[in-house]
């Protein structure tokens, strides 16, 4: 389980970082927030497996609210560091956001129940 969990992660970097380099290249271009949504999925989708991989091996059973609260408090955190860089100062994309981010955590719930 545990190294299913780590290749995992390390497919969902690799996606993560072609996704995040395609919206800072369309976001340049055209300036529409929404590009940046399949990079909010996908790292909640991660830091969905990285939350499974940790409470897996200290030996706890995982339940999805702990887990998904985890997955929210993660993109918390990264919505605190956008807007201490000056990335974000809107209400609604920080929502959006999150709400992306729960998605991909779900998600990563999903593909864990049957790995």
């Amino acid at each position: 389980m545990r190294r299913r969990l780590l290749f995992a992660q390390l497919g969902i970097v690799s996606l993560l970082a072609i996704a995040q380099f395609s919206a800072i290249s369309a976001y340049a271009q055209n300036q529409i927030e929404w590009y940046f949504v399949p990079s909010h999925v996908l790292g909640g989708l991660w830091a969905m497996f990285f939350i499974l991989m940790c409470i897996v091996i200290a030996g706890y059973r995982p339940a999805l609210w702990t887990a998904l609260l985890l997955v929210l408090g993660a993109g918390l955190f990264w919505e605190a560091f956008e807007l201490a860089i000056g990335a974000n100062s809107q209400p609604l994309d920080t929502m959006i956001d999150l709400v992306a981010d729960l998605c991909g955590g779900w998600l990563g719930w999903q593909v864990y129940r049957r790995i």
